[in-house]
């Protein structure tokens, strides 16, 4: 426990000191079956939701969280590569090593340590408003919809909706409130890059 506790104050004086990217910047840019297996594990939960939603035989729901599991895997990770490939083209193709020093100024909303990754952090920037943007409005229909759903539901067919209903909505508020935050620091972020820019011309 004290390695892991000194390990995690070390890491976080570099981020602040050295501009040392993060994991949680690494895994941005981490190989894409690890982001596969990664939503495989999303299947259990499936299951366990067809096991609390439905009245399905066991050898059902196991088919039904492997299909899942697979289905959630393949398109999550397929969207994962059209995104790196989005930013690719928008920030010029540039290196991993910059991407990752991007990715952290993204995350932080600081000033990314060299100058010459203003301009493709700009374009990078430009698309992350977007993004949270267009999440600002689709978290609020898509996930709407599923707790007006799971609300009528809950009262006319299974009391164990009310769980999906709470569920819904805390991953929509939890959604919105970090939409909002990321174009805060988007919004720093871009700021100072434009004040920088500004006194290199001075």
């Amino acid at each position: 426990m004290l390695f892991l506790g000194y390990s995690a104050a070390v890491e976080g004086f570099l981020e602040q000191n050295m501009q040392t990217p993060s994991w949680r910047d690494r895994i941005q840019s981490g190989p894409l079956w690890a982001y596969f297996l990664y939503f495989m594990l999303f299947g259990p939960l499936t299951g366990g939701a067809s096991l609390l939603f439905t009245d399905a035989p066991t050898s059902a729901v196991l088919l039904m969280a492997m299909f899942g599991s697979l289905s959630f895997a393949g398109i999550m990770t397929w969207w994962m590569a059209v995104m790196r490939r989005r930013d690719a083209d928008a920030t010029g193709g540039i290196q991993k090593a910059e991407m990752l020093k991007m990715a952290r100024a993204s995350r932080t909303g600081e000033l990314p340590p060299d100058r010459i990754l203003d301009h493709p952090m700009l374009a990078l920037i430009e698309r992350r408003q977007r993004q949270n943007q267009r999440s600002l409005v689709s978290l609020p229909l898509i996930l709407g919809f599923g707790i007006m759903y799971s609300f009528v539901n809950a009262l006319n067919s299974s009391a164990n909706y009310w769980w999906l209903v709470g569920m819904l909505f805390v991953l929509m508020t939890l959604g919105l409130v970090q939409a909002k935050r990321n174009l805060t620091k988007l919004d720093r972020l871009e700021t100072a890059i434009n004040i920088r820019a500004h006194e290199l011309a001075d």
